[in-house]
C-alpha cells in the first residue's frame, strides 16, 4: 500500500525515484519505484541515454516513468527538455507505465502536450504549489496533482479529492504529518485523507493501456 507516491528515500509505503543520470543505472536494494532523466540533468547527450532507461525501466520494480518535464528557471536547454520529455512519454505508453512529472511555470506546455498526445496512461504532476486556477486547469485535463510540504492551500482545497495524491520528494518529514496538514486544508479527518491517497495511487499506478 503506496501513501508517498514520491519520495528520494528508501522509506516504506513509498515510491522511490531513482534520478537516471545521477543515480546508479540499477536498482540494486530497493522497492517499488519511478525512472527517469530530470529537466535538471537534461544535456545533448539524454536522448542517447533512453534505450539503457528504457532497459532499466522494464524491470518489474519499475511502476512509473519519471520524473520528466519541464522546468523554465533550470539552467537546461528547454528545446532539449522538451525531446526528452516527449521521449519519456513515449516510454511511459510503450511500457505501460504511468508518468511523473516535474513542472515548473510550464503548465501550459504540459496540458498542451497532454491534449495533443492523447496518452493512455494516467500523468501526475509531483510537487503541485501553483494555485487554484492551475490546479483546475491540469485536473480538467485528467491530469493528477500530488502535493507535499509546501503547498497552495486554496488549490489544495479546491480540486477532486480523488485527483490529489501526496509525497514528501526530499523532505524529512513524514507523509503522515503532510497528510494531517492537507486534511486540515480540507477540513477531513487524516486518516480519510490517508485512505484516499493510497486509492489514488493505487488507480494511477495500475493504469491499463
Amino acid at each position: 500500500m503506496i501513501t508517498d507516491i514520491h519520495t528520494h528515500y528508501n522509506i516504506d509505503h513509498a515510491l522511490r525515484n531513482v534520478r537516471f543520470a545521477s543515480d546508479s543505472m540499477s536498482l540494486p536494494g530497493i522497492g517499488l519505484c519511478s525512472v527517469g532523466i530530470h529537466p535538471w540533468d537534461v544535456n545533448d547527450e539524454s536522448e542517447t541515454l533512453m534505450p539503457q532507461l528504457e532497459s532499466l525501466a522494464r524491470d518489474q520494480r519499475v511502476v512509473a516513468i519519471g520524473e520528466t518535464g519541464l522546468d523554465r528557471v533550470c539552467g537546461s536547454d528547454f528545446t532539449l527538455q522538451q525531446a526528452v520529455f516527449l521521449r519519456h512519454i513515449q516510454l511511459s505508453e510503450k511500457l505501460c507505465k504511468p508518468l511523473v512529472i516535474h513542472m515548473v511555470r510550464t503548465a501550459q506546455e504540459v496540458i498542451a502536450t497532454h491534449r495533443h498526445l492523447s496518452p493512455h496512461m494516467a500523468w501526475m504532476v509531483h510537487g503541485f504549489r501553483g494555485n487554484a486556477n492551475v490546479a483546475w486547469m491540469l485536473v480538467n485535463e485528467g491530469i493528477l496533482l500530488s502535493v507535499g510540504e509546501r503547498f497552495n492551500t486554496e488549490a489544495v482545497k479546491s480540486v477532486p479529492i480523488d485527483m490529489l495524491l501526496l509525497e514528501t520528494d526530499e523532505s524529512t518529514m513524514p507523509i503522515e504529518d503532510i497528510a494531517s496538514r492537507v486534511a486540515d486544508a480540507r477540513g477531513v479527518a487524516t486518516d480519510e485523507m490517508l485512505q484516499w491517497a493510497s486509492a489514488n495511487a493505487r488507480r494511477f499506478l495500475s493504469t491499463d493501456c
